[in-house]
């Protein structure tokens, strides 16, 4: 194990999408864990959308957070079963959440139409793949060309709607 804590700093708020120039990657001392503590070394760490509020003026030189894991177990990403990776996605909370709406939500049925209205992100997406693999047909609105066409062509989505044309 390493002696270093990297950390990604906040390092200015984000003018439209995150660039690179908003953080800056440093090394920090490694915590002690206190009693009835654990330290972890992560080896994959995801930075979702919905982060964005801990990127404020608040957070300026504070370490992003954000979803992390580490293997503790082979049992489903172990001999190439899965990529590790995707325990930040699919197999990850996007994923969970994605099978929950669909399923125990929406309660969606072979035959029906899913409409997915925020499709371009991760739980969305998930959530049409995870549909059009149930036998439904899946539909829906994005807010540019450019996602309309990712959309059909690449996640095979029926039919999409532009709703700021």
């Amino acid at each position: 194990m390493t002696s270093g804590n990297r950390q990604l700093l906040v390092k200015q708020w984000p003018k439209g999408l995150p660039a690179l120039e908003d953080f800056e990657l440093v090394d920090g001392p490694m915590p002690v864990p206190g009693d009835a503590q654990v330290l972890i070394r992560n080896k994959y760490l995801s930075i979702d959308p919905y982060y964005r509020h801990s990127l404020g003026p608040r957070f300026l030189g504070v370490a992003v957070s954000g979803r992390a894991v580490r293997v503790l177990s082979t049992e489903f990403f172990g001999d190439g079963a899965l990529p590790l990776s995707t325990a930040l996605g699919v197999a990850g909370n996007p994923g969970l959440t994605a099978s929950a709406g669909l399923m125990m939500q929406a309660k969606a049925r072979p035959g029906e139409t899913f409409m997915v209205s925020s499709a371009c992100g991760s739980v969305g997406a998930t959530a049409a793949q995870l549909a059009r693999s149930m036998g439904l047909s899946a539909v829906s609105v994005a807010g540019a060309a450019e996602k309309c066409a990712w959309l059909v062509e690449t996640a095979g989505f029926v039919t999409v709607r532009e709703y700021l044309p």
